[in-house]
């Protein structure tokens, strides 16, 4: 569940953050890697992620390539 003061990104943000292309931010999260808050209506329509949920992801990314 959302807090009131908890950070929204949309998906083309989530991308930039983790370095990453839009789409390959949108098939982690038809996969459950990256779990969204939602997804906005529509067949393009954005999905919205925590800022925290998308820097543990980065940070799990990090880790990844270094091990």
């Amino acid at each position: 569940m959302q807090s009131s003061g908890e950070l929204v990104l949309v998906t083309a943000e989530a991308a930039e953050i983790l370095g990453v292309d839009r789409a390959t931010v949108v098939r982690w999260a038809e996969k459950g890697k990256l779990l969204p808050i939602r997804k906005l209506p529509g067949r393009n329509g954005d999905y919205l992620f925590s800022r925290d949920e998308v820097v543990r992801r980065k940070a799990h990314e990090e880790l990844r390539k270094a091990g």
